[in-house]
Formats: C-alpha cells, structure tokens, sequence
C-alpha cells in the first residue's frame, strides 16, 4: 500500500508543500542512527532531508534542533525550536518539554528565549 502524500495544487501564485510523513519518519530515524554512529553532519543532513519531506514533522525538527546547538548555531537551534512552539501541536509541547531536560541544549538552556520557549 502506498502512503498517503498530500497533493500538490497546481496555481501560477501558490506554491504548495507535498508532505510525506512516512519519509519523513525515515529519513529521521536514519538521522537518529547517523547519530548513534556518531555522524552528526550526516544526522543533519537527514534531518533536514526529513523537514524537507514534512516540514510540520516534530521529531526531525527536534532532532535537527539538537544538532544546530551541539553545532554552535544558537540562533539556528532557537530558531527551530520557534517554529515547534508556533505548531503547537501535543506533540510539538511534548517535545518542548523534553528540551527542558535534553542535554543536547546545554549551550542554550541559559537564555531567555529557550527559558520562554521550554516552559509553557
């Protein structure tokens, strides 16, 4: 059975995503094990490989938070973890909640904007 992609609507003024969660799922789970290896640019890749696939899809967009601030890239990090808070989904607020605890954002747990972004 193939899985559901959402359509593209053809309009000269609108551009429309097609979003595919089931790729997306799996280019994060190779991501995940990308990182495991301990290849954290080809976790980045695929994460972003994944947003690419579903932009809504919390978990790569966690994922790929993750990686921007183990990188260095506060603002990019933050930025990606914006866009989660925005969502809003349960899932989006689940995965919010466990940056709070997610070591992986040690380099931005101190700033104002995690704090607001983390503690709803």
């Amino acid at each position: 059975v193939e899985p559901l992609v959402d359509a593209v609507v053809e309009k000269p003024e609108t551009v429309v995503l097609v979003r595919n969660p089931v790729e997306a799922t799996r280019l994060n789970e190779d991501g995940l094990a990308a990182r495991k290896r301990g290849d954290h640019a080809a976790a980045m890749q695929l994460y972003k490989e994944a947003l690419a696939q579903d932009q809504n899809h919390v978990w790569a967009r966690y994922n790929y938070a993750c990686e921007l601030a183990l990188a260095g890239q506060t603002k990019d990090a933050l930025n990606e973890l914006t866009f989660l808070h925005k969502l809003g989904t349960s899932d989006a607020k689940r995965a919010l909640g466990a940056a709070r605890k997610d070591s992986d954002f040690a380099s931005i747990k101190d700033s104002g904007q995690f704090f607001r972004l983390t503690n709803f």
